[in-house]
């Protein structure tokens, strides 16, 4: 019902919705590291741990860390093949995303098996995780789409940008509420009803 200035306005990079994601991350972090290190952890211990590297991750992404202190961001190729970064930024950004990569790789290969057990349980959990799984590439389309049609000569019009905007924006919030869910599945291992 608001006009398109109002939902931009809202919705906008930096505006008021955005540290709202930022904090609900950060709590699906604290809650994962709070029951793994309670005693209804138990064996989804290293699985927590990843969901709260993945948490903090998220929410770092929100604050536009990755891109914070370099030309580009960490990720982005063009911080590191563009002559006129210097050596010690492409060096610093490089050394950052490696750090990223390697924390991220290391808690995946210590969660391996409760991750497998997830998925050989066919619980509530493997039902949240794989929600997850293709609620983010959505969420990242809807982001991208809007250049991606201007690029192709396709301008969307600015209710269509309107509404991505909001699916993305209001998603992104979501986000850490489904792993809080996932969290609580994972712990609880509640299995789907054969019914």
């Amino acid at each position: 019902v608001m006009d398109n200035a109002e939902v931009a306005a809202l919705l906008r990079e930096g505006g008021p919705i955005e540290p709202i994601s930022v904090v609900l991350h950060l709590a699906s972090a604290l809650l994962a590291l709070v029951l793994a290190a309670a005693p209804e952890g138990g064996r989804k211990r290293r699985l927590l741990w990843l969901i709260a590297v993945c948490a903090v991750l998220m929410a770092a992404r929100e604050l536009d860390l990755h891109k914070a202190l370099t030309t580009h961001s960490i990720f982005n190729a063009k911080e590191y093949l563009r002559p006129d970064i210097a050596p010690a930024e492409k060096l610093a950004a490089g050394g950052f995303a490696l750090a990223v990569v390697a924390v991220l790789a290391v808690a995946v290969a210590a969660a391996r098996r409760d991750i497998a057990r997830l998925f050989a349980q066919r619980g509530a959990a493997h039902g949240g995780l794989t929600g997850l799984m293709l609620f983010i590439p959505v969420l990242m389309l809807m982001d991208a789409l809007p250049r991606l049609l201007r690029k192709a000569g396709a301008a969307p019009s600015e209710d269509a940008v309107r509404y991505m905007l909001s699916f993305e924006e209001l998603g992104e919030t979501v986000l850490p509420v489904l792993v809080m869910l996932l969290i609580l599945q994972a712990v609880r291992a509640a299995p789907f009803s054969q019914q």
